[in-house]
């Protein structure tokens, strides 16, 4: 019996020994399954808050596009509205004048248009300016003034240099 007690002895040893193992196996498994399922989702999980940064971004852009064009239209409108009443004004009879006076160099028949060849500030402009005469026509038609140039005496130069004092270039 004591051979049979000891080969029963080694076989519960053995048996508890091979149950060790695979219960040790089945701990490694379940640990090695553990740390890769944390890792898989800690990658899954910065995959997925990086897209949701990057499309938060692309958001905050657009809206800042949006904002700016939105911005951009009011100036727009705003213009357009300035250049509406130019228009307005332009198609009466005041804007009409204005415009004959100021780009065309036209003047009435009862005025007389004097040009300043040379401003003391700026030498190179030109001024218009127009003196209404005493006698009125019966038409007040637009007269262009011609820009021709003065024919400049030796007087005229004179009287320049002498009260100028000498800051005008001549002519």
């Amino acid at each position: 019996m004591t051979k049979e007690n000891n080969n029963q002895e080694i076989k519960n040893n053995q048996y508890k020994e091979h149950k060790k193992e695979k219960n040790s196996t089945k701990l490694k498994r379940f640990l090695l399954f553990l740390v890769f399922g944390t890792l898989i989702s800690f990658l899954l999980s910065f995959f997925f808050i990086k897209s949701y940064m990057v499309k938060s971004s692309e958001h905050n852009a657009r809206l800042a596009e949006i904002r700016s064009l939105q911005k951009e239209n009011e100036m727009i409108e705003e213009e357009n509205e300035k250049l509406q009443q130019k228009v307005e004004y332009l198609k009466t009879d005041k804007g009409v004048e204005s415009v004959a006076r100021e780009k065309l160099g036209l003047v009435k028949p009862s005025e007389i248009a004097f040009v300043v060849v040379n401003d003391r500030n700026n030498p190179k402009s030109k001024k218009e300016k127009t003196v209404s005469n005493q006698s009125n026509d019966s038409k007040n038609k637009p007269i262009k003034v011609s820009d021709k140039k003065e024919n400049i005496n030796w007087f005229t130069l004179l009287w320049r240099d002498l009260f100028s004092g000498g800051d005008e270039k001549k002519k």
